[in-house]
């Protein structure tokens, strides 16, 4: 399914203050995020970047200040609502249940079916196997996901999520655990897909991933506040130097530590 570009606000985010406790993680973040595009949400550990991303699944509230949803508040949504148009690949996940691979997957239409024991429609099935064989789990898919490496598994969560098949989709460090070729599979898979979602965010340590995917970049600095601008306005030396607070070097394009 082709969607059309989306020009418009998907998220409208307006004096953004959140804590946990006596620890302040955001003020004052005004940001309107557009459609149509891939953004990149680069910072150093503990910067905000999950939480950020939990804001905007609605898992936490703000302290003070709003998110509109396509021009409607988040608060006002129901869960059921937003789990039909935002999917959420989170940067840690647990697993002690003995699921086969195809039963997580099938659990990303859910959202979009009657109730949990309903019978799987033919778009429900369309999704998933198609979800497998992208994600290159075919093979794969009645072995217990307790049985899989860690990247199986990763790679597993983030074909369920692919096959909710939602407007917007979420990544919290979608490729912690994968090996190159894996990093390469994500890539493409996401660039194949980008014209499906009306926006696709994905937080990362790696600068080079975001640089080869992403057409805008928010960057949480260590020492606080915010930068949101195209790819090419934030992914320069002295930019990625304020926000990690260690020397970069880059080469050709690419970006490394510099010893």
């Amino acid at each position: 399914m082709r969607r059309p570009m989306v020009e418009k606000n998907i998220f409208s985010i307006k004096s953004l203050y959140f804590s946990y406790g006596d620890n302040p993680v955001f003020r004052d973040i005004s940001i309107d995020i557009g459609g149509g595009r891939i953004l990149g949400i680069l910072g150093p550990n503990g910067s905000g970047k999950s939480t950020f991303m939990r804001l905007l699944s609605k898992m936490v509230h703000p302290d003070r200040g709003n998110i509109e949803l396509y021009n409607r508040d988040l608060e006002d949504y129901s869960f059921k609502e937003l789990a039909r148009m935002i999917s959420y690949v989170p940067q840690n996940f647990y697993v002690n249940f003995n699921y086969d691979v195809y039963s997580i997957i099938e659990t990303g239409r859910y959202p979009h079916m009657p109730n949990i024991f309903s019978s799987l429609s033919q778009r429900d099935l369309s999704e998933i196997e198609r979800a497998l064989r992208e994600w290159e789990l075919e093979e794969l898919k009645y072995r217990s996901i307790l049985d899989l490496s860690g990247g199986e598994r990763q790679l597993t969560i983030i074909a369920s999520s692919i096959a909710q098949a939602s407007r917007i989709i979420l990544f919290d460090e979608p490729t912690s655990n994968l090996d190159l070729k894996h990093i390469r599979l994500f890539m493409k898979n996401i660039r194949n897909r980008k014209q499906e979602y009306d926006l696709i965010i994905i937080v990362t340590h790696d600068i080079n991933l975001a640089s080869m995917l992403a057409d805008y970049i928010l960057c949480f600095p260590e020492q606080g506040g915010y930068i949101f601008n195209s790819r090419d306005a934030v992914l320069r030396r002295e930019v990625l130097e304020e926000v990690f607070n260690t020397g970069i070097r880059e080469e050709k394009g690419l970006f490394y530590i510099k010893e």
